[in-house]
């Protein structure tokens, strides 16, 4: 399905350039004290782990328990930005953390990054994942080549 692999484009693309701005980051910037925006960083960290798998399920339970019943292509829409939500919780962490580190080179805001990153990584779309939260029938698993 297209969907998939665009929404696969989207997650590689904001991988890239977290890793991108990283890599910029480690070779830029001068050494300096952290500041409480440091820590504020690392903090959105966990909170957005927690975010990015409790609030997309919150905001499309209605829209998926309604779509058991629409063609696969409107689920897959919906699967779409319930992706896209996920993961852009996620990047804001990373962004902000390698932003933080530009400025001030404390490495833990570097660390921080690097686990929004992995949890980009880890929810990495799947068609198996569309089969589990929509319930998919046996021919809708079969177009989706499950």
């Amino acid at each position: 399905m297209k969907v998939i692999q665009s929404i696969r484009i989207i997650f590689i693309a904001q991988i890239m350039g977290v890793c991108l701005f990283a890599g910029v980051s480690f070779l830029n910037g001068t050494k300096a004290d952290p500041t409480i925006l440091n820590w504020i960083g690392i903090g959105s960290t966990l909170l957005s782990l927690a975010l990015s798998q409790i609030l997309p399920s919150k905001i499309f339970a209605e829209r998926i328990s309604k779509a058991r019943d629409q063609i696969i292509e409107e689920k897959m829409k919906i699967y779409q930005t319930y992706k896209i939500v996920q993961v852009s919780i996620l990047e804001y962490a990373a962004l902000f953390n390698v932003a933080m580190f530009f400025m001030t080179k404390f490495d833990y805001n570097l660390y921080a990054a690097s686990i929004s990153v992995g949890m980009i990584i880890f929810n990495f779309p799947k068609k198996s994942d569309i089969a589990q939260i929509f319930q998919l029938n046996d021919r809708e698993q079969r177009e989706l080549n499950l």
